[in-house]
């Protein structure tokens, strides 16, 4: 009588380990899901999108300082100050997806952006917020 109870068993735990997998894979894409955003770059912490332009940037001409992503730079605005260095606001630069920065890049805008968000981050001396300008 033991023989027949061992099959069974094992097809019962065969069930529980099966119904078990396809629960992680139901909740897995249950949770991809619902943390889904609407931006590809929205994977990078501290960046928000704004659904509608933000106020304007007073500056056309940037250098990139570092280069976060392959589309995504923090850089440094000319200013007015009439210097040929750049010593303005620093901003969060982005691109889309296959169109790349590189450091010391120098980019210049044909017009003045709007920001299109907001970056937060660390720095030496605390948390810095720079605003989010979207480059074609």
């Amino acid at each position: 009588m033991s023989e027949t109870k061992k099959p069974t068993r094992i097809i019962k735990g065969i069930l529980i380990y099966l119904a078990g997998f396809i629960t992680a894979i139901i909740l897995g894409a249950i949770i991809g899901l619902g943390s889904g955003n609407t931006s590809s770059n929205n994977h990078i912490q501290g960046l928000t999108i704004f659904q509608e332009q933000g106020n304007p940037i007073n500056e056309t001409q940037f250098q990139v300082i570092q280069v976060l992503e392959s589309n995504l730079a923090l850089a440094i605005g000319k200013g007015d100050s009439g210097l040929s260095i750049f010593t303005g606001i620093t901003v969060l630069l982005m691109r889309d997806e296959g169109k790349y920065f590189y450091d010391d890049e120098v980019v210049v805008l044909s017009s003045k952006p709007n920001q299109a968000g907001t970056f937060q981050y660390e720095a030496k001396n605390g948390r810095k917020t720079v605003p989010v300008i979207s480059v074609k």
